[in-house]
């Protein structure tokens, strides 16, 4: 079941306590081939989820290049029932042809990777909390 599999993933992020951040990594899709661009979430349960986001945000958006549809606020599963900051970051659309063909590309995928790891990187060289 979809709940269970939700909880499977927070169960991840509880099995190590040593960690000290929770990433969940998508990409998007929609009916509409049109959809596009990158955007991430995050759900206010500490004082330093939303300032995670913002940092992927920014990185992903200097690295990918797509349209940035910016930082919102969700209540997604992962994101409220995680104890560490968290966030959900979705790098494009699949259902768009231009964004599936960027997101099947191997540089690319490694721009992104970079990018996040550059957002980790600024998240703990700043102390975690703006």
């Amino acid at each position: 079941s979809a709940p269970r599999e939700l909880q499977a993933r927070v169960d991840v992020s509880l099995a190590h306590p040593e960690a000290e951040l929770f990433l969940s990594v998508h990409c998007n899709s929609f009916t509409n081939p049109d959809a596009h661009g990158m955007e991430t979430y995050y759900y206010p349960k500490t004082d330093a989820d939303e300032h995670f986001a913002a940092l992927l945000n920014e990185e992903l958006a200097a690295a990918g290049g797509l349209y940035n549809r910016g930082i919102k606020y969700a209540k997604f599963y992962v994101l409220r029932h995680t104890e560490i900051p968290a966030a959900l970051v979705e790098l494009g659309f699949l259902s768009n042809p231009e964004e599936e063909a960027l997101l099947a590309d191997t540089v690319y995928q490694k721009r992104l990777a970079q990018a996040l790891v550059r957002a980790i990187e600024r998240y703990f060289e700043q102390g975690g909390e703006e």
